[in-house]
């Protein structure tokens, strides 16, 4: 893929995904894990930033 990037340069490559192919972007967290992070995203809700 990088081979079909312009000479020295980088980014995206149009791919053709087959329709037979299924992608799925979805996260697969642990409870402990959403415990970890639900205080921030309540957070970004609340003020619309994440904490430092």
């Amino acid at each position: 893929m990088a081979s079909k990037t312009k000479e020295g340069g980088t980014g995206w490559v149009p791919y053709h995904i087959p329709e037979d192919v299924s992608l799925n972007t979805r996260m697969h967290l642990t409870r402990e894990q959403v415990e970890e992070i639900l205080p921030i995203l309540q957070s970004f809700v609340e003020t619309g930033d994440l904490p430092d």
